[in-house]
Parts: C-alpha cells; sequence; structure tokens
C-alpha cells in the first residue's frame, strides 16, 4: 500500500473513532513551519492539522502545532538541550532497536499527561516514511513504531499495538474518546466551563 493510501485510510479510520467538533482544525503557515523546523512535515500530521488541529484527545494526549504563535503546551519542535542532556532520554528500550540511532533526530508533535514524548525519527529524507517513535516515562526508554502519527493515534485507540505504548493506559482501547482544539478548550474555560465536563468550573476567574 502506498504511504499517501495508508495515510488516507489511517485518517478515516480516526475520523470514525473520534469525530473532530464544529470549527475543529488550523490553517498553518507549513511554508514557515518548514524554514523554523529545516524540514517538511508528514502529510498525515498536516491532514490532521486540516481536520483537527492542535488540540487534546481526553485530557490526556496532546497533538502540538508547528506554529509557535499557536497556544499549546510548547510547538512542534527538536528536543532541547537540557532533555538531550539527560541520561534516560538517550535510553532505548530494545538496544537493537535503537542500534544506528539518534535521539538528536526525533522531531516532537505530542506530548501526554503522564510526560511522555512522541515524535517523528526523521532520519529519511522522505517524511512519509517517519517512524514514530515514544519515549514512555514509565517505560524506560524509546520505541520505534513503524506508522504515522495518525495511523499510531488510530492504534492506540483501538489497542492495536502489542502493549500500550505510553505510560497513560486512558487512550488504550478508548470506547468512545473526545477531542478538543486548544481555540476551543480556551473559549469554553474563558466562559466558566470545564472543557471535559461540561460543569461549571468552581475555580473560574480566581487566577485572573
Amino acid at each position: 500500500m502506498a504511504e499517501g493510501e495508508r495515510a488516507d485510510r489511517s485518517l478515516d479510520r480516526l475520523l470514525r473513532l473520534l469525530p473532530p467538533h464544529a470549527g475543529a482544525g488550523d490553517i498553518v503557515d507549513m511554508r514557515a513551519a518548514t524554514d523554523r523546523l529545516g524540514v517538511p512535515l508528514p502529510d498525515g500530521y498536516r491532514r490532521f492539522l486540516a481536520t483537527y488541529g492542535a488540540g487534546t484527545v481526553d485530557e490526556s494526549l496532546i497533538v502540538l502545532s508547528p506554529d509557535p504563535e499557536a497556544p499549546s503546551v510548547m510547538p512542534v519542535s527538536w528536543l532541547g538541550a537540557e532533555q538531550l542532556a539527560e541520561p534516560t532520554m538517550r535510553r532505548w528500550n530494545s538496544p537493537e532497536q535503537g542500534r544506528g540511532h539518534s535521539v538528536e533526530d526525533v522531531l516532537v508533535w505530542g506530548l501526554t499527561a503522564s510526560a511522555d514524548t512522541m515524535g517523528w525519527l526523521t532520519e529519511s529524507k522522505d517524511p512519509q516514511e517517519w517512524p514514530v517513535a515514544v519515549w514512555a516515562r514509565q517505560g524506560g526508554g524509546w520505541s520505534l513504531y513503524d506508522c504515522g502519527m495518525v495511523e499510531f493515534l488510530v492504534r492506540v485507540l483501538t489497542a492495536e499495538f502489542d502493549s500500550c505504548p505510553v505510560s497513560d493506559l486512558s487512550l488504550w482501547g478508548a470506547e468512545s474518546p473526545r477531542f478538543l482544539n486548544v481555540r476551543e478548550e480556551e473559549r469554553l474555560m474563558n466562559e466558566g466551563v470545564d472543557p471535559w465536563t461540561g460543569l461549571p468550573d468552581p475555580y473560574a476567574g480566581e487566577f485572573d
């Protein structure tokens, strides 16, 4: 199966598993993102941004934006000097899998509430061939998954990997996951509503 067809099929599956809410999707200057990062971004991720945008799945997994001005925890970026200085960030769960790979080639696209890091291993010149690399805080190091980020999300939500690749099990085989774009989450918070329960936020206005 061609990579483009594989990405389309993965997005179709994700749309059924995780329907985007009204107004989801971001317009991103991909040329500016490429200039900032030094590499083009995979088509599957671009399609995800156009459909969903940067945001969070069930308060658990955050998909970042390549726009450094976007309201998210951090933009898509290379691992920073402080992270690279941590010995634990250089460990691989499987020495055989990690042989010949460098964490300097990991471009981060997502985080979890359990402080896991998800990125692409960008060794190939073709971004459609980049596997997903995951550093699980409770897993002991990096692991590689031979799929794009959209397929990775699908396989987490449907529990199709041999084991959950992230420390937080809340999305593993989730029956009715929910996605909120960061703009929608901020809008609800500004209205005094808890974005995830729909109930009035008892802490609304306390930190203004």
